[in-house]
């Protein structure tokens, strides 16, 4: 049996980007990144690692929404709506 010890984690972005279908607020961040229409479009990045270009990451969205909508009715409407 071999144990891999040296494995490196996947980021928090990312692992977000890869739970979008299950969880709401994911999916809401990476529309807001991916959206032309989006005002963070372009200017985000869905794997967690920051350019000069890309200093927003979807961690940074999801944390920014996750503050927005605490102990709100918001939270409760289907993901389109709240992405509107």
């Amino acid at each position: 049996m071999f144990i891999n010890t040296k494995a490196i984690g996947i980021s928090t972005s990312l692992c977000r980007f890869l739970k979008r279908e299950s969880d709401n607020l994911s999916w809401i961040a990476t529309q807001l990144i991916i959206d032309p229409n989006s005002p963070l479009y372009n200017k985000g990045t869905l794997i967690g690692k920051r350019t000069k270009e890309k200093h927003i990451t979807l961690q940074n969205v999801y944390n920014f929404l996750l503050l927005l909508i605490k102990n709100t009715k918001i939270a409760e409407l289907p993901k389109e709506k709240n992405l509107i």
